[in-house]
This record gives structure tokens, C-alpha cells and sequence, in this order.
């Protein structure tokens, strides 16, 4: 599991890093790390939803029992839960709610590429891993 970290200690690191590495540093430069480690950390939110999702709910083989239309369902009310949450000024929640969304969506993404692979005759293990 990737190590989560709070955005303020990401913030942190890349400040020291912009201090540390580069005394030419301008006020864009640090934008634009601080948007990088941001990034990160939000691709690595989803990554450990999507894991999280597939311990509870049995992963590839699960997913695959479900349509598109399934999960087009549970994202549009994961999604309205969030502007829910965001209407009531519960921004930390709506962002989790959002995280599950791409997390649906990615999961989503995944079975159709394993439907359209096993479709076209092309053997894909569950787990994304390589028949080697």
C-alpha cells in the first residue's frame, strides 16, 4: 500500500526541497512542485481507494460481475453525495467522496479493458500482472 502522507507534510517536503536543491527557486517553480506532489498524492488517494474497494469486495472477478451501467449508477451517486457534502460546507468529505468516485471510475475502466481484451482473443490475468 503507498504510504499516505498529510498534503500540509507534502507541502513541507517540497518546500525544503525548493530550499535545499535550488537557492534560484522562483515563486513558480515552487507553484509548480507544489502542484506535482499534489497531484501525487491525489493519484496515490485513488490508488489506495482502489485497493481498499477491492479487499472489501473481491476485486477483478467481482468488478466483472457488474456492467457498465452499474457503475455508471454508483458513481453518478457517489458523485451527488459529494456535492452534497460540498453544499454543507464538508469539503474533507466531499473529497473522499470524490476519491471513491475515480475509484469506481477506474475500476470501471478495468473491466471493460478486460471485457474488450477477452473479446479480441487476447488472454489478460485478473490482476493486471503478466501470464509470465
Amino acid at each position: 500500500m503507498v504510504q499516505l502522507v498529510t498534503k500540509q507534510e507534502a507541502i513541507d517536503v517540497a518546500f525544503m526541497l525548493v530550499k535545499e536543491f535550488s537557492t534560484d527557486a522562483s515563486p513558480q517553480d515552487v507553484a509548480d512542485i507544489l502542484a506535482e506532489v499534489h497531484q501525487h498524492t491525489v493519484f496515490d488517494d485513488v490508488a489506495n481507494e482502489r485497493e481498499r474497494q477491492d479487499e472489501k469486495w473481491g476485486g477483478p472477478k467481482h468488478d466483472d460481475d457488474h456492467s457498465t451501467h452499474d457503475f455508471c449508477r454508483w458513481i453518478k451517486n457517489y458523485a451527488g453525495w459529494a456535492d452534497q457534502m460540498a453544499d454543507g460546507g464538508s469539503y474533507d468529505k466531499s473529497r473522499r467522496r470524490l476519491i471513491q468516485v475515480a475509484a469506481l471510475a477506474v475500476a470501471a475502466i478495468e473491466s471493460i479493458d478486460r471485457w474488450e481484451a477477452e473479446r479480441a482473443g487476447i488472454r489478460r490475468p485478473l490482476d493486471g500482472g503478466s501470464d509470465e
